[in-house]
């Protein structure tokens, strides 16, 4: 990861560059359990008759589970930069 993506990613997770790498870890496990979440809510749900509920949790956990793979990729770009 370049110096200055580093840096906008610890200002926007108010950590310093040196601990990016720690604070990307906890944020991906924080999504990951939101998408489990999801995921569960989605099950429970699925079968109501409003179709538009299970739509929008499939589309929020769809969305959820792009985030969390730009978020892991920057993880692993942080730790191949360290």
């Amino acid at each position: 990861m370049r110096l200055q993506e580093a840096l906008a990613w610890g200002d926007s997770l108010g950590v310093d560059p040196a601990d990016l790498p720690g604070a990307l870890t906890g944020e991906l496990r924080r999504l990951e359990d939101l998408r489990g979440e999801l995921v569960a809510a989605q099950r429970r749900l699925g079968d109501v008759p409003d179709a538009e509920v299970s739509r929008s949790l499939w589309r929020a956990t769809s969305a959820l589970g792009a985030a969390e793979a730009r978020v892991h990729d920057a993880a692993v770009a942080v730790r191949r930069s360290a």
